[in-house]
């Protein structure tokens, strides 16, 4: 491998660790504050407790609260980041678009991660159809995209907040 490559696959491999790893820990963060939201609360009810209706009141909130935080996905994702952390990609797409000459480089992952534009992308997502296609370098190879947001609905008017 060429020195100037390696020296950027590096740095990009660092880029990439380094996103992770900042997203995990905010992640983690956020379920540690939420845990200690929801005990600090339970101390409070506990011991100013005048009826128990507000403790079930308190209770129904809790659920509604960790269901719209969605604490399952959020645990997995952490898994997700982990193994990112380890592994974080397996393969790399150049681009080229042919009208403007930009190239775009893509690295494909078992898990995806996107900040302000995809990170690495999940091994499932449709452009990285193009490394199974095409294992080996090749010329000429297209794949067409379609625009980002089609919404297909039966609304004839549709307000957004």
């Amino acid at each position: 491998m060429d020195a100037v490559v390696k020296r950027e696959e590096t740095t990009h491999l660092k880029g990439v660790l380094t996103k992770v790893s900042g997203a995990k820990k905010a992640l983690a963060l956020s379920l540690e504050s939420l845990g200690a939201g929801n005990i600090d609360r339970l101390r409070e009810l506990r011991e100013n407790s005048e009826s128990g209706l507000d403790f079930l009141m308190f209770l129904e909130q809790l659920h509604e609260k960790n269901e719209a935080f969605n604490i399952k996905d959020k645990y997995q994702r952490l898994e997700e980041f982990e193994f990112l952390l380890t592994e974080p990609y397996f393969a790399r797409i150049d681009l080229e678009d042919p009208a403007t000459h930009k190239q775009e480089k893509l690295y494909i992952g078992k898990f995806g991660y996107t900040e302000n534009s995809p990170v690495v992308i999940d091994w499932r997502a449709r452009i990285a159809s193009i490394y199974y296609r095409y294992r080996y370098p090749q010329k000429n190879v297209t794949f067409e995209t379609r625009p980002q947001w089609q919404v297909r609905s039966p609304l004839k008017r549709a307000i957004f907040c």
